[in-house]
């Protein structure tokens, strides 16, 4: 019985200057919510994890480089906010994580974050099995909320 601060995002794809003003805005808004713990965000934001093996070159895009791109990282940042996907596991296995081109990925462009203090993930992933539903694969997650 409360409220979720949900965010829908979709940011800037071609300018890294837009994107980087798009998400310092949305970590603004983040952190001057009165509860960040019932919170989830989630979405296209157009940019890389920081620990991405390839950041330029891409066979679809090879003009697209995102090696001075701070978004994902900025998101990190957020104090008791986290990635759905942990960083070790996606070092681990970079390419079950990737989710744009839909087709042939090459790069994650889509996130979910959530509240760790509101929230315990039961589980989330890619459904890779989507395809051509859109140009980026779904990501999904499974949350419980943590009772105080």
């Amino acid at each position: 019985n409360r409220n979720i601060n949900f965010f829908n995002i979709h940011l800037e794809a071609f300018r890294e200057k837009n994107r980087m003003v798009q998400s310092e805005m949305l970590v603004d808004e983040i952190n001057n919510l009165e509860n960040k713990d019932n919170v989830i965000i989630a979405g296209d934001f157009n940019s890389l994890p920081p620990y991405a093996k390839q950041k330029k070159g891409f066979w679809d895009e090879p003009e697209t480089d995102f090696t001075t791109d701070r978004t994902i990282q900025n998101m990190l940042n957020i104090e008791d906010i986290q990635d759905i996907i942990k960083e070790e596991d996606y070092k681990q296995n970079e390419e079950s994580y990737l989710t744009f081109f839909s087709l042939k990925p090459t790069r994650r462009l889509d996130y979910i974050f959530y509240g760790i203090n509101g929230f315990r993930l039961i589980e989330g992933q890619i459904v890779s099995s989507a395809q051509t539903l859109s140009d980026h694969l779904p990501v999904w997650a499974r949350f419980s909320p943590l009772l105080k």
